[in-house]
């Protein structure tokens, strides 16, 4: 009876921490899988992972599998992968948690994105005291990879947009009149509503310069820190999502500012 027991907890526990999506890697596949994606994030865990962080996670990988099989976007370049780590005999992994951080006291979860299949030097994504969503995750992915990448409440022609907008300083007043377009001839109110922020952005930019972009995102994100129904937290999440979409290169000093988007 006890062993019927134990083998349903474990066969329960194990679909639990399933990931669509996901590939599972360990010490003799890790070196040789992620070089032959361009981007690899992957999050070391437990062998058996389970908590918020996990949730956003599985959430993640399917949302970016969904978008590659219905959405139109390639993410094939991209990899998410799982490194389960045994803190019990015989330690599976361990050594690979060692590697790249359990060792210097970065407690698991930790996520790690490797660029370019460079093994020696990834970018950590900081989970802090904030709480780990698909948001973050998105907005961490975009900022440090160069594949387009369509977070929650972006439009892939206005992502388009604001890259044209970024690069091309002398068009922007032409990009805002054709991203205004754009948003009008949209036929869902709510999807007109939230791609305005787009074009908030883009004559804030053109009427204060850069900083602006910086200011709105440092605004948005202590907002989040207030109580707020579950609505308007993935409204403020989606805005910031789009903020990410104007990647300026040095960006200026911020000087504050309350403008709404």
């Amino acid at each position: 009876m006890n062993k019927v027991v134990i083998f349903l907890v474990f066969s329960f526990i194990n679909y639990c921490s399933c990931c669509t999506g996901c590939v599972d890697l360990d010490e003799l596949t890790f070196d040789k899988v992620i070089p032959k994606f361009k981007v690899a994030l992957v999050k070391f865990d437990q062998q058996f992972p389970f908590g918020e962080v996990h949730d956003s996670w599985i959430e993640f990988a399917a949302m970016l599998n969904n978008f590659t099989l219905n959405g139109g976007m390639d993410y094939s370049e991209i990899l998410i992968g799982t490194v389960g780590i045994k803190d019990y005999s015989p330690f599976d992994n361990k050594p690979l948690g060692d590697r790249f951080g359990s060792s210097k006291r970065q407690e698991l979860p930790f996520i790690k994105l490797f660029n370019d299949g460079n093994l020696k030097s990834p970018i950590d994504f900081q989970i802090g005291t904030e709480k780990v969503t698909i948001s973050r995750l998105y907005e961490f992915l975009k900022a440090n990879t160069e594949i387009p990448i369509l977070a929650p409440g972006c439009t892939k022609e206005l992502d388009e947009m604001a890259m044209e907008f970024v690069n091309q300083p002398d068009k922007r007043k032409d990009i805002v009149k054709e991203a205004a377009e754009f948003i009008e001839n949209m036929e869902k109110e709510e999807n007109k509503k939230l791609s305005k922020t787009y074009t908030t952005l883009m004559n804030g930019v053109i009427e204060k310069g850069e900083v602006f972009v910086l200011n709105q995102h440092e605004r948005m994100t202590k907002l989040l820190k207030n109580k707020m129904t579950d609505k308007k937290r993935e409204e403020i999440n989606q805005k910031i999502n789009i903020i990410g979409s104007f990647k300026f290169s040095k960006p200026e000093k911020s000087s504050g500012t309350n403008e709404e988007l």
